[in-house]
Formats: C-alpha cells, structure tokens, sequence
C-alpha cells in the first residue's frame, strides 16, 4: 500500500509549517482570539511582552484580563466590525505585573458567511519606550515655551517694580531730613511689599532658568546628606533612607539652588504620604550613553544621577503631565504656591542637566536628576568696596524702558551725580564717544531692542577699553552677564534695586 503523500498534501503541509514557524518565530506579539477574548492562538513574544510564563498559560487566559480600559475593547471590536481590519493602532494594555504596555497593532478580522466576526488576528510591537521619549520631549518643549513666557513676565514685572521702587526711594531722601515723619514707616512697609513680589518674580526667574547662581565644585552627596539631616529632624513621621554612591562624581553647580531642589521635592514626597512612609534617595554615577534618549544639552561623557522616591499615594497620567507647570498645584490653595516643582525644573535645567519624574497612583512617585560631572572649579568674582563721594561724578545711564530710565536719572541726580540718559544703545555709543572724558560710570540695561546690552558693551570699549560699566537687568544674573563680566564690566545689579543698593555698587566701582 502506498503512503507516500501526494504532491498536492505535501505542498499543503510544508505551507502550513511555513506558516507555523512564520507565526512562532515572529519577534512580533502574534495573536488569535474569538471576540469574547478568548485567547486561540499566540506566539512566544507576545507571552513575554505581556509578562506570561508560557504560551499555555496566555492560552488559559481571557485578554479581557489585560485590557487597560475595559471600555477600549466594545470600541476596538465595533470598529473592526465596521472597518474589517485596523492599521497602526495604539493600544494601552495591562501587563499581569500591574505595568503597563503601549502597542502599535495590525489586525484584521475573520467573519463567516453571514458577516459576523468569529475571530481576530492581530501583530502587536511593544512602542512603550518610544512614547515614554515622545512624552519627554513634547513635556522638554511645553516647558520651553513656557519658561520663556515665565522670563519675560518676571523681566517686565521687575522693571514695572524698579519705577514704584525709584519713586519710593525719591520719597524717603527726600525725607531725610525729618526723621520722625510717619511716612518712614509707610514707605519701610511699601518696600517689604516690592520685595515680596521681587521673590515670586524670582521663583519665575528660577523656572525660565535665568535665575542667579554661584557655580562651583560640590560634593552633591554632601549636600543631600545635610538635606535630609534637616528634613529628617522636620518630619519625624518620615522615614529617611539613603543609598548614596561613595565615589560619586563631582558637579558644577549653586550649592544653594540644588537644596533649594532638594528640600522641595522631600516636601512634596512628604505632603503625598501625610501619615508615614519612606523618603528613598539614591546617587549613582552614569555614562552619557546610559540617558542618551534623555532631552540632556550637556556634552558631558559622565552624570551624577540622583534619584528621590516616596512611598506615597502617586499621581495619574493627568497630574503627572502638569507636574512642571507654573502655580499648577494639587494641595489647597493655603498650603501652596504653586512654583516649587516648576522651579526646580528651571534650576536643574539650567546646571545642564535633566529632571523627569515617574508615578503610578498607589505605587509612589520617583524624580530623576541628571547632573553632568564637573570639568573645572568655577570662582565667583569678587568686587573690593571702596568708599565714594558722587561729587564731580558723571554716569551715563541707558534704558530702553523710558519709566525705568526716568526714574533711575531722578534718583541718581538726588543722591548727587551728574547724569545723561539715553534710550537707545547707538545713542549711548554717541553720547560716550563725545562726552568720555566726562562719563565716569556707565549703568547699561541687559535687554534692549536693536542693539543688545552686549553689543553696546562692546561699542563702550573700542571708544575706551578702561570705560566702567554697571549692568542691570530684570532678569537675575546669568550666562551673558558673567561673559560680559569675565570681559571687563565692573559689576551687576538686579532691579528692582533700592538707593542704597546702587549706591553701594557705584562706590565699589569708582
């Protein structure tokens, strides 16, 4: 008897093999199922993606279980109904570890003769990662955009504060001479008020990552260390635990800013575990290879990392995606602020490095810090005070905002200089360049139309390279102004700044 299959079986069962190993070794997730979940058919990858054991027991299990919205399943099968296949579509899916599963999907549905559907297959890629980078690059952006709001905001409200301040400090010389005028107290309290608002115009400063610094080599162990110490003492329902990397690398960076980073981010872990719980903080050293995908402008080869976990009640995806933003807050209105987290981030951005943050509700809250190595010891530029009388002294003051320049002219005239004030830089280059002789000091505004505080510098110099210059700002000291000081300009001053401030800075120069 002859048991040599035919030609016609033996092609169909080398193409059903073909199609076995086809659907088997795919390094996409492969699956069959029946519209009500159950599960006929899946290949290896798509058990591990989801966290299976086995292929089996993916096959004793209803894919209802790992549906991420129960309700997203009636919507996928009506639309498949409607349309017989999906291309491209994403998908939320719940490993059965509790994490979570981003997937691109092709599928197309089976239907019998009289149109119903009776199974689905489907090829799913795992596109996790890739949303988590879309996510922290359109988050690196938003943030962008709105620093940059939140800067020019804080520039114009602190020259809006400078004229109210230069108008009170024409008020108090101009009282002087009556000591015992009630008005002394007014103005005293008027002014604890600009300064207040002066400090929230800084918290903005902070975020746009133009706020001030003193850049040097630190030990960010140290300083996490003393943190916590404080920390600790503050909230002894807490429990401190910290995992720090003894050789941990050496950072450039404003020893005050980064505790200031550091005791908001152990407040905000303590308010979300109001009862008890852990506050973890970990450093470690990484490579730049290690955060590559990470938005990190440094050209750093090494990072400090730091990483600071709680125990606490975590946040959902809404919360999460808000976190950085300026005055957004989840506390009551009397507890909060509002800049904490959005300051942080500017102050981190600013260092060169990154702050990005993971939550799960019911499973905590970690930030990560990203800081690059330090390359060099940065020394804050020192200015010796020396005593000054303004008699037969000339200052050149150039503003472009014409209610800062006025008052600033006022005020200087009442404490006894002789002033020119010009609007515009190409006007400040000519009056110098006719007058240097006279011009003792000049009081350059940073920000200018046309032609930028730098530029004028620059101009001030090829007529006299001894020219002293002051600069202000409504912005806080930052990388163009050390530049300008590194060249030659004799100081900085951040409005809004009282009389005695200023005066103080003139005598330190002339």
């Amino acid at each position: 008897m002859d048991t040599e299959p035919r030609p016609d079986e033996r092609s169909l069962n080398e193409g059903e093999d073909r199609y076995r190993q086809f659907f088997e070794m795919n390094i996409s997730a492969a699956y069959i199922t029946r519209p009500d979940g159950k599960m006929m058919a899946c290949n290896k990858a798509f058990a591990e993606m989801f966290g299976f054991e086995s292929v089996d027991t993916v096959l004793s299990t209803n894919i209802g279980k790992i549906d991420f919205d129960p309700s997203s399943r009636d919507a996928f099968l009506q639309f498949l109904c409607k349309e017989k296949k999906l291309v491209n579509h994403e998908t939320k899916f719940r490993r059965i570890d509790g994490g979570t599963v981003e997937t691109l999907e092709n599928t197309f549905g089976i239907f019998n003769d009289v149109g119903d559907l009776v199974e689905i297959w489907g090829f799913m890629i795992d596109i996790t990662e890739r949303k988590k980078l879309e996510r922290q690059l359109q988050q690196s952006q938003k943030m962008e955009a709105i620093g940059t709001l939140a800067g020019g905001i804080a520039h114009d409200f602190n020259n809006i504060l400078m004229v109210i301040q230069g108008y009170i400090s024409l008020m108090r010389l101009e009282l002087d001479s009556d000591p015992s005028n009630t008005f002394h107290t007014y103005l005293s309290k008027t002014e604890l008020q600009i300064r207040s608002a002066s400090d929230l115009s800084r918290q903005l400063l902070g975020y746009a990552r133009k706020g001030s610094y003193e850049v040097r080599s630190i030990d960010l162990n140290q300083i996490v260390s003393e943190t916590a110490e404080v920390f600790g003492r503050l909230r002894k329902n807490i429990t401190v635990r910290l995992k720090l990397y003894p050789d941990l690398l050496p950072i450039n960076a404003d020893k005050n800013q980064l505790e200031q980073v550091l005791l908001n981010l152990y407040t905000n872990a303590a308010d979300a575990m109001p009862e008890s719980g852990e506050l973890i903080v970990t450093s470690e050293n990484v490579e730049s290879d290690q955060i590559k995908n990470l938005p990190v402008k440094s050209g750093a080869a090494q990072f400090a990392k730091l990483t600071v976990s709680d125990t606490g009640a975590g946040m959902d995806q809404a919360t999460l995606k808000r976190i950085f933003d300026p005055y957004f807050t989840t506390k009551p209105l009397n507890r909060a602020t509002g800049m904490s987290l959005a300051s942080a981030y500017g102050i981190i951005k600013s260092h060169g490095g990154h702050i990005n943050v993971e939550s799960e509700k019911g499973r905590g809250t970690s930030f990560f810090i990203f800081l690059p190595r330090s390359d060099q010891t940065k020394q804050r530029l020192q200015i010796k005070e020396v005593n000054c009388s303004p008699q037969n002294k000339t200052i050149l003051i150039v503003d472009d905002e014409k209610m800062v320049l006025d008052i600033g002219a006022m005020v200087l005239e009442k404490l006894g200089y002789k002033v020119f004030k010009v609007d515009n830089g190409r006007e400040a280059i000519k009056i110098f360049s006719e007058n240097k002789e006279k011009i003792d000091l000049v009081l350059l505004d940073m920000i200018m139309p046309e032609m930028s505080g730098s530029s004028v510098f620059d101009g001030l110099k090829d007529i006299d390279s001894e020219v002293k210059v002051l600069i202000s700002s409504g912005y806080s000291m930052d990388n163009r102004a050390k530049e300008l000081i590194e060249r030659g300009c004799c100081g900085f001053i951040q409005k809004p700044f009282q009389y005695e401030t200023l005066t103080k800075k003139i005598a330190e120069i002339l």
